[in-house]
């Protein structure tokens, strides 16, 4: 096999690995905003609450119409999210696997010496910034996980969503958890080159 053709696939397959983490960080923002809006409507639903415990709704009739109306939201934003998560995070799985592989064979390649080291520390930076991204996802999904027994105790209308929300961040804990160990995998092999 000839070294200018090692290098056109060491260079083929960083482009490919590239073309999937900018799949990935698709997914990521189509996610992402999901889940913020869930966030941010749970945290408010538990502000409500608070205040109406600790006596600090001046109407108390405007202020149960008002979390109402905030539940019925965050009861669709959860409904929307069971329904879609299953395939962004199929879709995740996916990408990031593609990327994972692409990369090993380019370092396979680069550990026959045709590759180049400056190139695989490009990499290494943007798979750092990619563990970084996951972690503060996992962050996310496990504070609505720490909400979900206040959530639902409170609220009757969400409880027919319940088993499958609490499913559904299971599931994607479990899968940032792979993805990080993935990373770093990759982020090791590429620092013991250097």
């Amino acid at each position: 096999m000839s070294s200018q053709k090692d290098e056109k696939d060491f260079n083929r397959l960083l482009e490919k690995a590239e073309a999937h983490q900018k799949a990935l960080n698709s997914v990521y923002k189509s996610t992402v905003q999901l889940v913020n809006e869930i966030k941010n409507r749970s945290h408010k639903y538990m502000h409500q609450v608070s205040d109406v415990e600790d006596g600090l709704v001046e109407n108390v009739k405007q202020s149960d119409e008002s979390i109402e109306e905030n539940i019925k939201i965050l009861a669709l934003n959860i409904d929307k999210f069971n329904q879609t998560i299953g395939d962004y995070v199929s879709e995740f799985s996916e990408e990031l696997c593609q990327m994972i592989e692409a990369l090993n064979q380019a370092m396979d390649l680069h550990l026959k010496g045709k590759g180049s080291l400056t190139k695989l520390l490009r990499v290494r930076r943007t798979l750092l910034y990619l563990d970084l991204l996951i972690r503060k996802f996992k962050n996310k999904i496990v504070s609505l996980q720490l909400m979900n027994n206040a959530l639902f105790s409170f609220s009757m209308e969400m409880k027919n969503i319940q088993d499958a929300y609490k499913s559904n961040l299971i599931t994607i804990n479990t899968e940032m958890t792979a993805a990080l160990e993935h990373c770093d995998g990759i982020i090791q092999r590429i620092e013991k080159l250097s």
